[in-house]
Formats: C-alpha cells, sequence, structure tokens
C-alpha cells in the first residue's frame, strides 16, 4: 500500500515509514525561513494507536508506544499556526501530552472531520492519496 501526504506550500521535506503493509510516504513543510527546510524521519515506527472512525496515531520513533517522543528542538516544541482546518478525511496534525506548546514527534491521522481539534492541534497536512 502506498500513502502519500503534501502541504500546500513550495518549500517540501519529507519523511516515510516502512511497515508490513507496506511503504507510506508523508511529505509536509517546516515553518520557518523559506531556505531552512527540514528533513522529517519516520522510518520504522509504527502506528501505535488506532480510533475507528476517529485517526491513526504514530510518530513515537523512541519508544513505539505513544511515550513522549521527541521534537526537532529537544523534548516539546510550542504550538505553530493553526492555519489548517481538520475538516476532512486525511488531515495530518500534531498529537500533544495534552497541555499547550506539548508537541513532539507524535502525529495522527484524521479518518474524517475532526473540526472540534482546531485550535487545539496543529494540523499541518493532508494524505494525497494512499488512504483507499
Amino acid at each position: 500500500m502506498g500513502m502519500s501526504a503534501h502541504r500546500p506550500t513550495d518549500n517540501s521535506s519529507s519523511g516515510g515509514s516502512d511497515s508490513s503493509s507496506g511503504d507510506r510516504t508523508i511529505s509536509a513543510t517546516a515553518t520557518g525561513a523559506a531556505d531552512q527546510v527540514v528533513r522529517l524521519r519516520y522510518q520504522n515506527t509504527r502506528m501505535y494507536r488506532i480510533i475507528p472512525g476517529f485517526m491513526c496515531q504514530g510518530g513515537d520513533f523512541n519508544f513505539g508506544n505513544g511515550g513522549m517522543g521527541e521534537s526537532i528542538y529537544g523534548q516539546f516544541m510550542r504550538n505553530e499556526r493553526f492555519a489548517f482546518s481538520h475538516s476532512k478525511r486525511g488531515v495530518l496534525s500534531m498529537a500533544d501530552a495534552g497541555w499547550e506548546h506539548s508537541n513532539n514527534s507524535n502525529f495522527f491521522i484524521t479518518f474524517g472531520p475532526q473540526k472540534h481539534l482546531d485550535s487545539k492541534h496543529v494540523a499541518f497536512g493532508a494524505i494525497e492519496h494512499g488512504m483507499e
């Protein structure tokens, strides 16, 4: 199974996850200066939490079970812009530790519209194809 995602901007970085069910590629753009593109790597991480009709969660490359993970800035990173809505299936969003500015390497993918997450979790992209 193939899966790819995008964030609608010109500067993109990519990460991938390789699992027994097939390759998945997620492309997103790091925010900040246009010349500072960050390469995200999620190879061999797993989707450790699946809630039917809601979302699947992964990205804990430290423990693989939803532990704290780590951001590129240290243990946590601040919330960025709430520019994208959780308005459709396939939205990529930051999973946090339950309080403001507690984002780390964990992320989730929505299985449908989840607008109640707007202004609570930072959405940063969407799956282009592969959610069949």
